[in-house]
């Protein structure tokens, strides 16, 4: 069965709070998917409070920074904020990061770009596999969502410590604390029974298992 066709707007948060609330009601009250919200801090209001904002005000459709920046924001915070809206609008949140141009310019910066398969801002590589993909330099989009984690191989991802293992048949759920972050994540995985499992202390690598590059 072919999947439908999703539509989804990008609002840019410029107008006052009540305007952006309305808005995004009747958006959803339209019969659109989604909305994604503009992350440009010198241009629009703060993209994670319009967000945790739109939580309550929707229902169904999806909602997203679009598009967010790996340099404006660390990525533990990005992390943090991105879940913490997720919890708010729980299987309703994406999240796209981009190279941020406005977000740079405005503030005298490059955007980040991507190169050899990394994203790169400032000097820091943020290392996707990108598996057979063609993938050449250049500005790019980076689109994942939040719950598309999975276990890195040795010395490569996001660095996470083990901080309990929960094993039920051929589930394995570790409890990690992802980029030092405070509150722990869970990531539930398929393991058979002989399968190793992290020791707790023990600090293993994660990194996105699905996503998409846009080239710009």
């Amino acid at each position: 069965m072919t999947e439908p066709v999703r539509v989804h707007l990008r609002v840019p948060g410029t107008a006052p709070m009540p305007e952006l609330m309305a808005l995004l009601r009747d958006i959803e009250a339209a019969g659109f998917d989604g909305a994604g919200i503009l992350d440009s801090q010198m241009i629009s209001r703060d993209t994670f409070v319009v967000l945790g904002q739109a939580a309550g005000q929707t229902s169904r459709m999806s909602i997203f920074p679009a598009v967010t920046n790996p340099f404006t924001r660390h990525a533990s915070v990005l992390a943090g904020a991105i879940q913490t809206v997720e919890e708010m609008a729980p299987g309703r949140v994406k999240f796209v990061i981009g190279t941020g141009y406005t977000s740079a310019s405005t503030i005298g910066r490059k955007p980040a770009t991507l190169a050899d398969g990394h994203f790169i801002a400032n000097g820091q590589s943020l290392r996707l596999s990108n598996g057979n993909a063609q993938v050449s330099s250049g500005d790019a989009r980076l689109y994942v969502r939040p719950h598309d984690l999975a276990v890195a191989a040795a010395g490569e991802g996001w660095p996470a410590r083990v901080l309990a293992t929960h094993r039920l048949a051929d589930r394995l759920t570790l409890e990690l604390q992802v980029l030092g972050q405070a509150k722990p994540l869970e990531l539930d995985l398929p393991a058979s029974p002989d399968a190793e499992t992290p020791a707790p202390g023990s600090v293993i690598g994660v990194m996105p298992l699905r996503y998409r590059i846009y080239q710009a």
